[in-house]
C-alpha cells in the first residue's frame, strides 16, 4: 500500500479496486486509521471523475444541439408533394379544390359511405403511399389552440371506431389534444402507452414530417429552423404501406 502511494497519478489508479480489496480482507477494520492519506487521495481523485463526468455531459448536449441545428432531412430525404385522400376524409372535414388543405366543417356532407372512410374520428389520409425510402413533408398549421395531430399511420389504420392516436393504434404522431390548456409553445408526442409532454422554445408554423422506412424512424421538425421537435424511433412498420395521417377539430386548418 505505500508503494502504491508513492505512485504518479496514471500508475495510482490503475487496479486500485483490486489492491483495496487485497488490502481491506486483511486489515479491514484498520484500513481508514493506518491510511488516512489514501482515503483523502481516493476522495479527491472520486470529486475529479465527477467533475470530468459533468464536463463531458454539457459538451455531449452542446455538441447535440449544434448537430441537430447543422443537419436537416431535406439534406438526405425526398420530398414528397402531398395531397389529401378525399375518399378517406372524415364526412365532416371540408377539402380544397387542390387536396393541400383541410378544414373541420359544422355540417356533416353528404359523402359515399365507402370502407376507407374514417366515420368516429376527425381524420384524414394523405394520398401518398411508402413501402420503403426516406421521404419529408411539410404542414402548415393555423389556428392551432384547438386539437390537431399529424404524422403517420399505417394503411390498415381501423377507419368505423373511436381510438387514440399512437404507435398501438398504429399512428406515430405529434399534436394538440382536446381538453387540455396549452401554451402556444406545447405540444404532445402521442407515444404509447401516454403521450409525452413537448416544452418548444416557440410555437412552430410549420412541421416538417420526415419518415424513413427502412429504419422505422418518424421525426417531427421546425420547418423553419430546422430544429427536431420530437423522434419516434424503431417504429414498427412490418413491411406494411404508410401513409400521412391528420387529424383536426373546428377551428384548425392544416395544409400541406
Amino acid at each position: 500500500m505505500n508503494e502504491k502511494f508513492q505512485q504518479p497519478g496514471d500508475e495510482f489508479l490503475q487496479d486500485i479496486k483490486s489492491t483495496l480489496n487485497r488490502f481491506q480482507k486483511r486489515e479491514h477494520d484498520q484500513t481508514l486509521y493506518l491510511f488516512p492519506e489514501l482515503e483523502g487521495r481516493l476522495q479527491t481523485f472520486s470529486q475529479k471523475v465527477t467533475a470530468v463526468a459533468m464536463t463531458m455531459k454539457q459538451y455531449t448536449d452542446s455538441l447535440e444541439r449544434a448537430l441537430t441545428k447543422a443537419w436537416s432531412p431535406k439534406q438526405m430525404a425526398n420530398k414528397v408533394d402531398v395531397t389529401l385522400d378525399p375518399n378517406t376524409a372524415n364526412a365532416f372535414l371540408i377539402l380544397s379544390g387542390d387536396l393541400k388543405s383541410v378544414i373541420c366543417g359544422t355540417e356533416e356532407q353528404k359523402v359515399p359511405n365507402v370502407p376507407e372512410r374514417f366515420d368516429w374520428e376527425l381524420c384524414v389520409l394523405g394520398c401518398d403511399r411508402f413501402t420503403s425510402g426516406n421521404s419529408w413533408w411539410e404542414v402548415e398549421v393555423k389556428k392551432e389552440g384547438e386539437m390537431w395531430v399529424l404524422g403517420v399511420a399505417k394503411e390498415t389504420i381501423r377507419r368505423k371506431r373511436s381510438f387514440i392516436p399512437n404507435p398501438s393504434e398504429d399512428t406515430w404522431a405529434i399534436g394538440k389534444p382536446s381538453g387540455k390548456s396549452f401554451s402556444s409553445n406545447e405540444l404532445w408526442a402521442f407515444t404509447s402507452p401516454k403521450p409525452t409532454l413537448l416544452i418548444l422554445r416557440h410555437s412552430p408554423r410549420k412541421i416538417l414530417v420526415s419518415l424513413n422506412y427502412e429504419e422505422g424512424r418518424v421525426e417531427f421538425f421546425d420547418a423553419d429552423s430546422d430544429e427536431l421537435i420530437f423522434t419516434f424511433l424503431a417504429a414498427s412498420f412490418r413491411g406494411e404501406t404508410i401513409r400521412p395521417f391528420f387529424w383536426v377539430t373546428p377551428g384548425v386548418w392544416l395544409k400541406c
